[in-house]
């Protein structure tokens, strides 16, 4: 309960905010073992928050680790979540070949797993538009739209990403 609490004003505060609160959380899990599964999503969502200040390789390094706690853990569906994290930072970074062949790898193991990757999907279709393979896009982006216009939330929280989207899928 107290990772959680702390967990939450992390989430709801300034950057400053984010990680004092962030390294409270993280000194409680490393004194109390059971609390050990909130490391990845205490990592993550300070990942997002350097993201959302511009700070993307502050963002990057807690996103790997994220990904190799969550492969620790053998947590398929997570680690492709966090995987996604990396792909979105590091093609903010504008390593657009990197994410790209991570965004490639996650979705073919997503595949092979019978999973769904929708979101990386849309990094690829990204990714590739920037690179200039518009074929490559386009299709990425239609398997990304099968999946997304399906998704309530989506649809209606995210209207300039779908809309991207279905103009990448033309």
């Amino acid at each position: 309960m107290a990772v959680d609490a702390a967990h939450m004003l992390a989430i709801v505060g300034t950057l400053d905010g984010a990680v004092e609160w962030t390294a409270t959380a993280l000194a409680y899990v490393g004194e109390h073992p059971e609390a050990g599964p909130w490391r990845a999503p205490l990592l993550n969502n300070l990942g997002w928050s350097y993201f959302d200040a511009g700070r993307f390789a502050d963002a990057l390094a807690l996103f790997e680790q994220a990904v190799d706690l969550r492969r620790s853990a053998g947590e398929k569906r997570e680690q492709r979540i966090a995987r996604y994290a990396v792909i979105r930072t590091l093609r903010a970074l504008g390593r657009l070949e990197e994410a790209r062949r991570l965004a490639e790898e996650t979705a073919a193991a997503a595949i092979a797993e019978g999973a769904q990757a929708p979101y990386v999907l849309e990094e690829l279709a990204e990714c590739r538009a920037l690179l200039g393979d518009l074929d490559g896009a386009r299709d990425s982006a239609r398997q990304a739209l099968a999946m997304l216009e399906q998704d309530q939330a989506f649809v209606g929280g995210e209207p300039v990403r779908l809309a991207r989207l279905r103009r990448l899928a033309r």
